[in-house]
């Protein structure tokens, strides 16, 4: 294994599909930026939400200059899709891009509804994020059976207020108890707080971050990256355009920082810069790989908290001391598609002040959780009301509950690194040859060496 991982990357590699992923990449990226609502701001006044956006104040002519760009778009697709259909001789690769043009039509409904501030956007949603109330439901059964054995264990002080949370989900959702051994997971917990407890006590800047993480890279032989600060972004990982986008005005203990650097670096960006490496078995690359399929995205969250979940040590996939947050958003979705956007703010006042109940060592912003989940739920909605919020935020947990399974199966956690595509595409792509001669996975995998390598760079940092 050579010392420096971007020695590996071959610059002149023949891609099978070149010419169809330049095409492809050039429609996606097309005015698709300003759909992304960075800048928006949720705003609690007079007992209603209100969403803070640029996109909800551009005035009449800009809103038809972006509609007929989009139009112009939609028809760049077609025509793509076009070509696509007269040459069958990569069937399986054509189908591949077949269905990613499909999500980029979905998106393009999803952006004029959003700019029409219209009610299907809920439902178009629900269509790209293949929103699962069962799943969600069963989710929630879980989370009320984890506070009632914290309950039943003498580990919530407030008895009295969690059992009002437990009976309000119980009535509002009519969920039954699930049988889970939450004394392992317990005990799993207690492991990992000894591991925490050894970090050093600080918090890190935004600039402190950003060089941190820049040492990391150049540490791992990752080049070729920029970490920048942006104050329209949290933590972001662009593949595409080699940057990371460090939060401004940033205060974040070493725990967390290890959980980020594991959910954005060693998830998103090296599932990416590992799809480079993925070739055929004659030995040609598949550039689609780092663009991500159709389905890419609910398993990639899913291995981006699988890491994060078990940085610290063995996890189980109903650690909901480790997951409690993805639980949360799950919550979060489901009481907003029956209560009103207020109404869901107080419920979500009403589980933070559980989780510092059930956290009472370690530093909770409210104002900080309460803007991330209300963001998350309504920021692409230009008056929220019920019903009316973004599946996305529950694809994390969703995403990571497919992983464990498939683990499980002795499948290697490595193929997840074959590129950006979902759980149920691995046998496909290995079926027809797709392999990773080197990979940097590879090279900073198992767990403890990821451990051990973010211990040192944390604990030995210096500014």
């Amino acid at each position: 294994m050579p010392k420096n991982i971007s020695q590996t990357m071959n610059n002149d590699q023949i891609c099978i599909d070149k010419y169809w992923y330049n095409k492809f990449l050039k429609i996606h990226q097309y005015k698709r930026k300003i759909f992304k609502s960075k800048d928006a701001r949720i705003v609690i006044k007079d007992k209603h939400v209100e969403v803070k956006s640029a996109l909800f104040n551009l005035n009449k002519q800009e809103k038809l200059e972006l509609l007929e760009a989009l139009e112009k778009k939609q028809r760049k697709l077609e025509k793509l899709e076009s070509k696509i259909l007269r040459k069958p001789k990569q069937k399986f690769i054509h189908k591949k891009y077949l269905e990613r043009i499909q999500s980029e039509k979905l998106d393009i409904q999803i952006h004029k509804a959003k700019l029409l501030h219209k009610d299907e956007l809920v439902d178009l949603l629900d269509e790209k994020y293949s929103y699962s109330h069962k799943d969600n439901l069963a989710f929630i059964a879980e989370f009320a059976s984890f506070i009632n054995y914290l309950l039943h264990k003498g580990r919530i002080k407030n008895s009295q207020y969690s059992k009002q949370i437990i009976d309000t989900l119980v009535s509002l959702f009519h969920i039954t108890h699930k049988e889970i051994d939450f004394d392992k997971i317990t005990q799993l917990h207690e492991q990992r707080l000894k591991k925490i407890n050894l970090l050093p006590r600080k918090t890190f800047s935004s600039e402190e971050v950003q060089i941190l993480i820049q040492n990391l890279l150049d540490a791992e032989g990752i080049n070729g990256i920029s970490v920048e600060i942006n104050e329209n972004y949290l933590f972001a990982v662009l593949p595409n355009l080699k940057k990371i986008y460090i939060p401004q005005n940033l205060s974040i203990s070493s725990e967390r920082l290890i959980e980020i650097i594991a959910h954005e670096i060693l998830g998103h960006l090296l599932r990416s810069l590992s799809a480079e490496k993925t070739v055929s078995k004659t030995g040609k690359c598949l550039k689609l790989l780092s663009l991500g399929t159709k389905d890419y995205l609910l398993t990639e969250e899913g291995i981006c908290t699988y890491l994060e979940q078990n940085i610290f040590g063995e996890s189980d996939q109903y650690d909901i001391y480790r997951l409690f947050d993805l639980y949360l958003r799950v919550i979060a979705l489901e009481i907003s598609r029956v209560k009103t956007p207020y109404e869901t703010y107080k419920f979500i006042k009403k589980l933070i002040k559980l989780k510092k109940e059930i956290f009472p060592h370690t530093t909770i912003n409210e104002h900080t959780i309460i803007q991330n989940l209300l963001t998350r739920l309504y920021a692409d909605f230009h008056t929220p009301r019920i019903g009316l919020s973004n599946p996305k935020i529950s694809i994390y947990l969703r995403g990571n509950r497919t992983i464990w399974p498939y683990l499980t199966n002795h499948e290697k956690f490595t193929d997840l690194f074959l590129g950006k595509i979902s759980v149920n595409e691995v046998y496909d792509f290995k079926k027809r040859g797709y392999h990773q001669p080197q990979t940097y996975i590879n090279k900073i995998y198992p767990f403890k060496r990821l451990q051990m390598m973010l211990y040192k760079h944390v604990m030995s940092f210096n500014y």
